[in-house]
């Protein structure tokens, strides 16, 4: 776990604050994560332990954050379904390492200017 002087973070803190999600966001994300494959809102629903209405509202706000894809998927009797996908790691490693060095650089320029 990382520390800054006087407080130390753990990595869900810093998942959670690069990406500004809540405490649920960030459970259906490591869900899909852990997965290998795609999944369904019931299934992230059975296996949280939560509402499929919740877990499709959550759903959304990580689409519209970019965190994860939407896949359609049709089924044999007719209709679809959607499932989801998680962006790569290394995608999301990505942005947790621009947005920390974002902050470093920002909060260097603070202590110059002081």
């Amino acid at each position: 776990m990382p520390k800054y002087l006087c407080k130390q973070f753990s990595f869900d803190e810093i998942i959670k604050c690069t990406f500004n999600l809540s405490d649920s966001e960030l459970r259906v994300l490591i869900e899909l994560m852990k997965c290998k494959n795609k999944q369904c809102v019931n299934s992230i629903g059975t296996k949280l332990k939560r509402d499929r209405s919740t877990v499709q509202k959550i759903l959304i706000k990580l689409l519209n954050k970019d965190l994860v894809e939407k896949k359609k998927s049709n089924l044999t009797d007719g209709g679809y379904i959607f499932f989801y996908l998680p962006k790569s790691k290394e995608e999301l490693k990505k942005q947790m390492l621009e947005s920390v060095n974002s902050w470093h650089n920002s909060v260097k320029k603070e202590i110059i200017k002081w």
